[in-house]
C-alpha cells in the first residue's frame, strides 16, 4: 500500500514529539506506521515513521480533508543535525509531493 501526500506546511505543537507535515492526500491511503520518503539528493531518501493522523480542516461541500502526518523526526537526519524539524522544512516545502509508504516497502 502507497501513497501520495501533497504538504502544505510544516510545523509543530508545543507539547507532542512529532512534527507535522499538513496537506493533502492526492491517491491512495495513509495510515500509522507508514513511512514517509524525503527525498535528499542523489536517490538517497529519509525514511521517516508516521506516528499520528490529525483532521486540520474538512470542507464538506467540496470532498476536501486536509490532514496532519505526525512524523517521528527522532532519527535519520536528526541524529546528524540535532535538529529533525529545521532539517524537514528545508527538504519538504510547500507543493512538493511526497510517497507514503508500508514500512515493510523501505
Amino acid at each position: 500500500m502507497s501513497a501520495k501526500f501533497q504538504v502544505n506546511r510544516i510545523f509543530r505543537v508545543h507539547g507532542r514529539d512529532a512534527v507535522f507535515a499538513s496537506g493533502m492526500i492526492e491517491s491512495g491511503v495513509v495510515r500509522v506506521g507508514m513511512v514517509a520518503r524525503i527525498n535528499i539528493d542523489g536517490g538517497l531518501f529519509w525514511a521517516i515513521p508516521v506516528m499520528s493522523l490529525d483532521y486540520v480542516d474538512v470542507d464538506r461541500a467540496k470532498g476536501i480533508a486536509e490532514l496532519a502526518l505526525g512524523l517521528d523526526v527522532g532519527g535519520g537526519l536528526a541524529d546528524l543535525h540535532g535538529n529533525g524539524f529545521e532539517d524537514l522544512k528545508a527538504l519538504c516545502v510547500v507543493g512538493d509531493v511526497i510517497d507514503i509508504e508500508d514500512a515493510a516497502g523501505t
